[in-house]
């Protein structure tokens, strides 16, 4: 998705003259102009005929940008932000009413006329800026009809868009100022061609794209920085133990629009490098950076922080750098970072899982496939059900929570099995209590994916509250008598 938007016929040129009528008036002067001069060639070419005689109307004689009378007055352009190609876009002027062209030597000056900007948002409820001046130039000002012709020579205006904001879009009103030669007078409804500019900004993350484009340092040549944005939580990266600063850059193969951050520390309760002082910092070429956030003390909280930024940037590249860390040790790690455009998502709520314990549950098969194993921010241990004890190899299988305090969920992210296929669960249903004997259903999915390399959100049709959360799988994909489960995230 881009930053373009279609144009409607609400959004129209600013009156300034001129009736309707008039104005199609006008429109009918031309057109009869150009009709009665193919005529008289048509006729003069077949036989001799009578002169025809010359239009005048005076109330149409006068001067306007060339095609202005077309319905909208506007010029929708697209530029494409951080490029150093230049746009170049010719103007004239032309008048009508006559077919009598001797009038001299016409001239005219034109330019930007800034006041028209909030004239036309007020006009038409749009919030354009004016294009600021160091992002065009005009090769000339005048615009000159010869003796004998009805329309100008151009002038050009060039827009270079290499550094210009394009969180915003841009309104340029070009009109004709003043006539500096003959006594052609101006249209004012006519005068003056509206040129709006956007940029080509992308406003989805598309992490799926994004490639790193530096990193300070990656630990044991696993943790690599590409994995602080794969999608999962669970995986991590993790520096050298070489000292701070460290960082790592990304590009995000595009422009886009950012109007903060999601930041998510790695999950483990036990590892507690975490970032304190950070910045981020954004960039078009990977090599000139602005800073766009600087945090003294980001919280070491295990969940998903939304951080704005105090204005909206366009970048390309973004490069997230870590100061000092909460322990003060040499080495820092993170698990996931995300950007957004527009409105901010919502953050997640930290459940303080680590705090939680198995109450219950139907069976497991061993400690290695211990229930804690849902809940322990892994998704490569699991649970698994007991396969071979005929009392407990059996459906449904279940496991009870105990999340030590009333907690509202509103969804709950699952990751399957990982290294084993086909017992995954199919129909799984989640309740929530508050004594373990009255239950309140959150989630029935009867047709749980069997995907299992990606996190699964489950999101619930009315979130619910309760201190126990029960997990009950009715069957699985090979609808056989066990099944196992990677990890549990309620939200």
């Amino acid at each position: 998705m881009t930053n373009k938007q279609n144009r409607t016929v609400s959004e129209k040129r600013v009156p300034q003259g001129l009736s309707f009528i008039n104005r199609t008036l006008q429109c009918t002067a031309f057109q009869c102009t150009a009709f009665i001069m193919a005529a008289s060639a048509v006729l003069t070419s077949c036989y001799d005929a009578e002169p025809v005689p010359e239009v005048n109307l005076p109330q149409f004689l006068s001067l306007a940008i060339s095609d202005s009378h077309n319905a909208t007055n506007i010029k929708d352009l697209s530029l494409i932000m951080g490029t150093s190609a230049d746009t170049t876009i010719a103007i004239s002027m032309s008048y009508g009413g006559t077919t009598d062209y001797k009038r001299g030597i016409i001239a005219a000056e034109a330019g930007v006329d800034a006041a028209l900007v909030d004239t036309y948002n007020a006009a038409n409820g749009t919030g354009y800026k004016l294009l600021p001046e160091e992002f065009y130039r005009f090769d000339k000002t005048t615009l000159t009809i010869a003796d004998g012709f009805n329309r100008s020579d151009f002038i050009r205006l060039t827009v270079s868009p290499k550094n210009i904001d394009f969180t915003a879009e841009y309104l340029l009103p070009v009109s004709i100022k003043s006539v500096s030669q003959g006594n052609i007078p101006i249209n004012e409804e006519f005068k003056t061609q509206y040129l709006v500019f956007r940029g080509e900004i992308e406003t989805t993350p598309g992490r799926e794209k994004w490639t790193v484009a530096g990193a300070s340092s990656e630990w044991q040549n696993i943790y690599f920085a590409k994995q602080a944005f794969d999608n999962d939580p669970a995986t991590f990266w993790h520096t050298e133990l070489n000292g701070m600063p460290q960082w790592f850059a990304v590009d995000m193969v595009g422009n886009k629009r950012i109007d903060g951050f999601m930041i998510t520390n790695r999950k483990d309760i036990n590892q507690n490098a975490l970032p304190k002082h950070i910045t981020i910092e954004v960039g078009m070429d990977g090599v000139n950076w602005e800073t766009v956030l600087d945090i003294p003390e980001l919280p070491t909280s295990r969940v998903m922080q939304v951080v704005p930024l105090p204005q909206a940037a366009t970048a390309r590249f973004f490069k997230f750098n870590v100061l000092s860390t909460h322990t003060g040790d040499p080495y820092t790690y993170l698990a996931e970072i995300n950007i957004y455009s527009g409105t901010a998502p919502e953050p997640e709520v930290d459940m303080e899982i680590h705090t939680w314990t198995i109450d219950s549950y139907s069976s497991q098969w061993n400690t290695g496939s211990a229930c804690s194993n849902l809940i322990d921010g892994n998704k490569e241990t699991l649970w698994h059900s007991e396969p071979f004890d005929d009392a407990l190899n059996k459906m449904p299988q279940w496991v009870l929570f105990d999340m030590q305090k009333s907690r509202k969920i509103k969804g709950i992210k699952i990751w399957h099995r990982q290294n084993d296929h086909g017992m995954e669960p199919k129909h799984i249903v989640f309740e929530v209590s508050d004594d373990k004997q009255s239950w309140t259903a959150l989630i029935d999915e009867p047709e749980l994916s069997n995907e299992w390399q990606t996190q699964q959100d489950l999101k619930a049709p009315t979130p619910q509250s309760g201190r126990y959360l029960r997990m009950t799988v009715l069957t699985n994909q090979s609808n056989l008598n066990w099944t196992a489960l990677g990890e549990v995230t309620p939200y």
